[in-house]
């Protein structure tokens, strides 16, 4: 991840977000295909190359971006009030996990 970061940095924040996978996020068709472009190219002149069958194209969302997992959400609703500074801590640890 650390080596993909490096290689992506002029894009980062910009339209990617490498992660465990890269994700390129465009306003447009003709946008996307000048990101998707540029991150190819950058890549290849690393001399890594994408195996195209395990990418997917102009996907409109991502579900692990967009979407939140109830039954976490809930566990921390439910979660009883702290009453000591360790308790505060113990549940900050768990939520930013």
């Amino acid at each position: 991840m650390r080596v993909m970061a490096q290689i992506l940095r002029p894009f980062l924040e910009k339209f990617v977000v490498p992660y465990f996978d890269i994700l390129i996020f465009s306003r447009s068709l003709e946008e996307h295909i000048l990101h998707l472009t540029r991150v190819l190219n950058s890549l290849s002149k690393e001399k890594l190359f994408v195996d195209l069958k395990k990418c997917a194209f102009l996907v409109p969302a991502v579900h692990f971006l967009i979407a939140v997992d109830p039954d976490k959400v809930k566990v921390i609703r439910d979660w009883p009030t702290p009453k000591s500074i360790h308790e505060a801590k113990s549940f900050h640890r768990l939520a930013t996990f």
